[in-house]
């Protein structure tokens, strides 16, 4: 009879590399699950953003509409005074016609956006009814970022780059532990034996080493996967500068045009004003005050355009850095920080 205690003894470090490497798993895992979080949030996003438009645009026609409707009235007037033509007339009809229909797809777009809206929030479109829902935050668009803190910023807080780094940190560990494999670990067996010819107990220590090898095919396999995921980061990694370098040029540009329309807005209503008094003193007609109103109407459509595409342009900015602006670098640096890259890295 034989019983036996085997007491395996690890060398050259093989368990620690074995629980960094399961440690940057576990947190590359974490960053996919973050990667997935932001994109739900940059759905949700949208679909707020289209809902918000479509009421927007719905107002603008409303009254973009009486507008029209005041002007046909004025037209009216003048044609059956012989001062203008039936085709002046019919075209002003047909351009009230056209915002009617505009005024009926806005609407059409809103409730489409709000059952978006509801699916994105993972509600049915009932959840939503009643709910007084704050649209503050979309009008308010900061200023630009530079380029060398934009990138910073995202290359040290989006979760598709974390998360290569890494995969990348856990080949490098897998790749020590197969060095470290080439050298034997020791297992200690203190054994007994009954003797049964003798009728008694043999009491012995023993030490069992395994042959030794160099480890080589195992250590250049995992070599191949480091260089795999070292590829898949620096692919990443570019992805990353390059949707990063394209959103913070298309915000910039999205901000100037949106100061543009407020420029030219801004000169059509002192315009209208001045339009107003001339009126009053018998300077100019109310036909020519309602074709200034409908100037002004079409440049607020012109303006809900360009402050849309800023909006959408800003989204696509905090997509690109799975952040906002205005964070005190401090915050994203510390506490969304990856496991860094061993300076000590070991070649076969």
């Amino acid at each position: 009879m034989t019983s036996a205690l085997d007491i395996p003894i690890e060398t050259a470090g093989k368990r620690g590399y074995r629980m960094a490497q399961a440690g940057q798993l576990a947190e590359a895992a974490r960053w996919n699950i973050a990667s997935v979080a932001w994109a739900v949030r940059s759905r949700v996003r949208q679909s707020f953003l289209e809902f918000h438009t479509a009421g927007e645009l719905q107002e603008l026609l409303q009254q973009q509409q009486a507008v029209q409707s005041e002007n046909l009235q004025i037209l009216e007037g003048q044609f059956q005074a012989g001062a203008i033509s039936a085709f002046d007339r019919t075209q002003a009809r047909i351009a009230a016609d056209g915002t009617r229909l505009a005024l009926q797809d806005a609407r059409r777009q809103q409730a489409e956006a709000r059952v978006q809206l509801a699916d994105a929030l993972g509600l049915p479109a009932t959840a939503l009814d009643g709910v007084d829902l704050s649209f503050t935050d979309l009008d308010d668009l900061p200023a630009g970022i530079p380029n060398s803190e934009a990138r910073r910023q995202a290359l040290l807080n989006r979760a598709d780059v974390l998360s290569a780094l890494a995969e990348y940190a856990a080949s490098q560990s897998a790749l020590q532990l197969e060095i470290a494999r080439q050298y034997p670990d020791i297992h200690v067996s203190p054994g007994y034996e009954f003797d049964q010819g003798a009728n008694k107990w043999s009491i012995g220590p023993s030490m069992t080493l395994p042959v030794f090898h160099r480890n080589k095919g195992a250590i250049a396999e995992a070599l191949a996967r480091r260089t795999e995921a070292a590829a898949v980061f620096n692919a990443v990694q570019a992805h990353a500068i390059g949707e990063l370098d394209k959103a913070v040029a298309g915000y910039a540009a999205a901000r100037l045009k949106v100061a543009d329309t407020d420029a030219l807005r801004t000169n059509l209503l002192q315009q209208e004003k001045s339009a107003q008094a001339m009126v009053s003193a018998g300077e100019i007609s109310k036909a020519d005050l309602a074709a200034l109103r409908l100037q002004l109407s079409a440049s607020a459509m012109a303006r809900l355009d360009s402050l849309t595409k800023s909006r959408q342009a800003y989204g696509l900015l905090e997509d690109a850095l799975q952040g906002t602006l205005g964070v005190p670098a401090s915050e994203w640096e510390s506490s969304h920080r990856s496991t860094a890259l061993h300076s000590d890295s070991a070649h076969p």
